[in-house]
């Protein structure tokens, strides 16, 4: 049986979290709280309350695995299961967008770094694709190549590409988004996140 402190960082620190969340107190008092894991599902719908303006439920479907390994897929069985509940909570979702004929949506390779002849590297979903949580995402190999490249002069430059027509969002301009999003503080949330790209960049231009 392993304790917290054996378990991988990334594991470690999500188990952290769960505790620590189970152990908050309501105003004093504890309250009671349970943890569930449901696989295999997919959101279908969003169920309306009675008064059609609050959640009362969320309809899943049911999926199966086919195939094995990284080329297993979850296809739908065709059945669904109604879960009741009172919040529903979107994740971060991800979609790739191609950049140049060349490069694919996941590049090929155990370090990703070469995709027709080209000397490339990359990290994050880019190379492993859309698994994981963030702490599994950091965890990569990347500079032990690009150092490796820079000691046999393969790499002289590290340059970073600016596409035609792109416009580029600087560090400064990043923390007036971050500063816009903290104002959710005062609706007693960590942040009040800007969904809307375009309302994100006229934030960051502004």
């Amino acid at each position: 049986q392993l304790s917290l402190e054996d378990l991988p960082r990334p594991r470690k620190r999500l188990t952290e979290l769960m505790i620590k969340t189970l152990k908050m107190e309501d105003g004093g008092q504890e309250v009671s709280k349970q943890w569930g894991f449901r696989f295999l599902r997919s959101p279908v719908k969003v169920l309306p309350g009675a008064d059609g303006k609050r959640v009362a439920g969320i309809r899943l479907a049911v999926n199966k695995l086919e195939g094995s390994g990284e080329g297993a897929q979850a296809i739908p069985t065709g059945h669904t299961e109604d879960l009741e509940c009172g919040m529903v909570i979107c994740s971060i979702g991800y979609k790739s967008l191609p950049i140049d004929p060349a490069l694919l949506k996941v590049l090929p390779g155990a370090d990703g770094k070469r995709v027709a002849g080209i000397r490339l590297y990359c990290s994050g979903w880019l190379k492993r694709g859309p698994t994981g949580v963030i702490a599994t995402t950091m965890m990569t190999v990347l500079i032990q190549f690009v150092k490796s490249d820079m000691s046999v002069h393969l790499l002289m430059y590290l340059c970073v590409f600016v596409f035609p027509g792109v416009r580029e969002v600087s560090f400064s301009e990043w923390e007036k988004i971050n500063s816009e999003e903290a104002e959710g503080r005062s609706f007693g949330k960590p942040r009040e996140k800007l969904l809307d790209v375009e309302e994100m960049l006229a934030v960051a231009w502004s």
